[in-house]
């Protein structure tokens, strides 16, 4: 079973992206956190597979959260997530090692896609779709 950590610091937006994951990786264990500090205190206390991070948050952001995996936890892979995509903001996830990230708003099914890619898990099968 993976391990996925949301961390964002909107309340609806980690509701939502639990209830996508779940949908999406039905055997997945879905941690949250509201701000970097808390999450990681999460990884401090239990190992996860995957982070899911905004990138503006109050108390510590998503390159703060970023630079401490890379240090403590370079194994787990993260996906970013921000609503203000432009080149400097690539420039700087480039910087720390990180490839993938959405733009909100953002599908569904691209947010599991990317997770299970990221995860190295196969997508499951669709309704009518031999396995």
């Amino acid at each position: 079973m993976e391990t996925i950590l949301l961390v964002d610091d909107n309340a609806l937006i980690l509701e939502t992206l639990t209830l996508v994951m779940k949908a999406g990786l039905r055997n997945a264990a879905i941690r949250t956190a509201r701000n970097g500090s808390d999450a990681i205190g999460i990884l401090k206390s239990s190992p996860v597979d995957l982070i899911l991070t905004d990138i503006n948050m109050p108390v510590m952001d998503g390159y703060h959260l970023v630079e401490y995996r890379n240090r403590h936890c370079p194994g787990v892979p993260v996906l970013v997530m921000t609503a203000e995509m432009s080149p400097e903001v690539t420039k700087r996830l480039k910087s720390l090692g990180i490839t993938g990230y959405l733009e909100k708003p953002f599908e569904a099914d691209t947010l599991t896609s990317l997770v299970l890619d990221s995860l190295h898990l196969p997508v499951p099968a669709g309704p009518g779709v031999a396995s």
